[in-house]
């Protein structure tokens, strides 16, 4: 099962964690510890999320394949992590 687990922000931290199936290519996002997405295990899957009270950032985790599927995770239109 892939899985990523990120720390992002300045002042005010959020810990985002990713965990998806190498089966079926679903995956789901959850953030402090509070599952906020899932993604059903399409080709090519994305969500799309607004993160943080004073600093907010835009998260957009896709996932691409369906046996194995990578994932990709990005803050503010840049990449920070990939299975």
């Amino acid at each position: 099962m892939p899985k990523l687990d990120i720390t992002v922000g300045n002042e005010e931290k959020h810990n985002i964690r990713v965990e998806g199936s190498i089966w079926t290519g679903k995956f789901a996002v959850y953030i402090d510890e509070k599952e906020m997405a899932k993604a059903h295990g399409k080709l090519k899957d994305e969500v799309l999320l607004t993160i943080g009270n004073k600093e907010k950032h835009e998260l957009k985790v896709t996932s691409e394949g369906l046996l194995a599927p990578r994932i990709k995770v990005f803050l503010d239109s840049k990449l920070i992590a990939t299975t």
